[in-house]
C-alpha cells in the first residue's frame, strides 16, 4: 500500500470520476469520554462536466499502528469542473490519546462486485492508499472578524446589551456576515454552531446552539435559531435571574464559538468584549 507525505494527492482514475485527493486538516473535538478525531479531505473534480463524490471507505491508523474505523461524510451534492468537495472523515478514540504520528487510510468503496453508490453500504474497499496526518492542529482563533470555519467565514460586530431587571430579561444583539466558498460543496449535516457567553469577573456562562444557513421552513419546524449568508443581525436572550443579577455589566464577558458534531466539540474563536461597548 503506497503512503503519501502529507503535502502529497492521491489521483484517482476511476472511470467518469477522475479526481485529485488531498488533507486539507485535521480536528480534534472532545468530549467529557472520548475524543473525535477528524481529518478533512479535498476533492477536486479533473472531470469536463459535473459529477458526484465516489463512494469511499477509511481508517484511521494510530503510531502504534491500531486501526479505528472511520465514518466518511460526503456531500451529495454535484461537483463542478475543477471544483471541490470537502470529505469528513471521523474516528471515535480514547480521550486525550495521542494525534502524533497518524495515518489515514482511504479507499474506493465496492458493493458487490461494483462500485458502491453514495447511499450503498460497502462490502470492500480497494484501490487502498494511506495519507500521513500532520500533527499540529489548527489552534483557536482570538478574532470575531473573518473567523475561519471553511467553506465558511464569519465576521461578528457591533455587540448591544439591554438589561430589564424588573422582567429578568438580558438581550445580547451583535451584526453577522457570513460568507461561503461556493466552488467547494461540502456536508454540514450535524454540524451545530455553539455560541458560549462568560461573565469575565463573576464566571457566570449562558450559550446557545445555532445553525448555520439552515433553510426557514427547517428552523419552523425545529424552533431553532440561524445565521444566514450575507449580512443579518443576531439576538441572544437570557431570562436567568442567577446570570443576570450576577453579570459585572462595566467589565466584559469572553465570546467563545464551537463547532459541535456527533456530541463532541471544538473551540473555534475566543474573544472578550465589554458589555456596553460596540466591537466594530
Amino acid at each position: 500500500m503506497p503512503v503519501l507525505s502529507i503535502n502529497d494527492q492521491w489521483a484517482s482514475a476511476q472511470v467518469g470520476h477522475h479526481a485529485d485527493y488531498s488533507v486539507k486538516n485535521v480536528q480534534t473535538y472532545t468530549n467529557e469520554t472520548s475524543d473525535l478525531f477528524i481529518v478533512q479531505v479535498e476533492m477536486k473534480n479533473l472531470e469536463s462536466r459535473f459529477v458526484n463524490h465516489s463512494k469511499l471507505s477509511a481508517f484511521i491508523k494510530d503510531s502504534q499502528n491500531t486501526l479505528y474505523p472511520a465514518t466518511v461524510a460526503e456531500t451529495s451534492s454535484k461537483i463542478i469542473p475543477q471544483g471541490k468537495g470537502l470529505v469528513t472523515i471521523s474516528a471515535l478514540m480514547p480521550k486525550g490519546s495521542p494525534k502524533t504520528g497518524m495515518q489515514l487510510l482511504i479507499g474506493q468503496s465496492v458493493k458487490g462486485n461494483q462500485l458502491a453508490t453514495l447511499d450503498e453500504t460497502p462490502d470492500a474497499y480497494f484501490h487502498v492508499t494511506g495519507f500521513e496526518l500532520p500533527d499540529r492542529e489548527q489552534e483557536p482563533q482570538d478574532t470575531l472578524k473573518k473567523i475561519d470555519m471553511f467553506p465558511y467565514t464569519l465576521s461578528l460586530s457591533n455587540f448591544s446589551t439591554s438589561v430589564n431587571m424588573i422582567t429578568e430579561e438580558l438581550t445580547l444583539s451583535f451584526h453577522t456576515e457570513l460568507g461561503k466558498d461556493l466552488l467547494t460543496q461540502t456536508s454540514t449535516a450535524g454540524h451545530r454552531l455553539i455560541i458560549e457567553i462568560t461573565d469575565e469577573q463573576s464566571d457566570v456562562t449562558t450559550s446557545e446552539s445555532i445553525d448555520l444557513e439552515a433553510a426557514a421552513s427547517d428552523i419552523s419546524e425545529t424552533g431553532g435559531k440561524f445565521i444566514k449568508l450575507g449580512k443579518g443581525k443576531y439576538e441572544m436572550e437570557n431570562h436567568d435571574s442567577d446570570f443576570i443579577e450576577h453579570v459585572n455589566y462595566s467589565g466584559k464577558f469572553r465570546l467563545k464559538l464551537y463547532d459541535e458534531y456527533l456530541g463532541h466539540k471544538r473551540l473555534i474563536t475566543s474573544k472578550p468584549v465589554s458589555w456596553f461597548a460596540s466591537l466594530e
